[in-house]
């Protein structure tokens, strides 16, 4: 970098040295860190209150960088400085309230309480309704339920008494249609033996 220090250019905007190459198509930036650029940014530590500072890549400082990071107050006093005053702890004083005050103080002390108090109810009261609500809801849904199931039975009923009424009637029909047919089929029987006695009685006249 020392190299090329008197062709390096210090962009006061982003506080930084940088190098312009020419190339075919203009010129590009290298941009290049050093103590003056990371000073000033080590001064934002303490200027926006950070928690601290990180760097990339460690290997590329030298002495002179290292002393110039311990120099630095970086809001909590110079690190690694023998000659770094720790700043005393600012102490404020407490002064004893007056009677006002303290009758203030018990008064808002009070409302708070009070305030708790009724916050503290009005939760119980909520929770007790919301309870209440659902002990009835589950009541209702186990009326229903039983209804439904009541119906369900009574239907089931229903239908066993009419499958066994028309298995009655299917029975007795078919008694009835046997009963018929074991009269015809008699019938039948008598008038064959009949005719049949008649032949033989003819015959034997002949």
């Amino acid at each position: 970098m020392a190299n090329y220090k008197d062709k390096m250019t210090w962009d006061d905007r982003l506080k930084l040295y940088y190098l312009s190459i020419p190339t075919g198509s203009g010129s590009d930036r290298i941009w290049f860190e050093d103590n003056t650029s990371l000073g000033l940014k080590l001064d934002l530590v303490k200027e926006l209150q950070l928690g601290g500072f990180a760097a990339w890549r460690k290997g590329f400082e030298d002495e002179s960088t290292i002393a110039m990071i311990q120099g630095k107050d970086l809001g909590r006093g110079i690190p690694k400085s023998p000659t770094a005053v720790a700043p005393e702890p600012v102490v404020e004083e407490t002064k004893p309230l007056t009677k006002l005050e303290q009758y203030k103080l018990r008064l808002e002390e009070k409302e708070k309480a009070k305030a708790a108090k009724a916050e503290a109810k009005r939760k119980a009261k909520e929770e007790k309704e919301l309870a209440k609500r659902k002990a009835k809801e589950e009541a209702q849904q186990a009326k229903a339920e039983k209804k439904r199931q009541a119906e369900e039975a009574k239907a089931e009923k229903k239908r066993l008494e009419e499958e066994a009424k028309a298995q009655k009637e299917r029975d007795a029909q078919e008694a009835k249609d046997t009963i018929a047919s074991y009269k015809s089929h008699g019938s039948v029987q008598n008038t064959t033996t009949k005719n049949e006695l008649t032949k033989s009685v003819q015959v034997v006249k002949r």
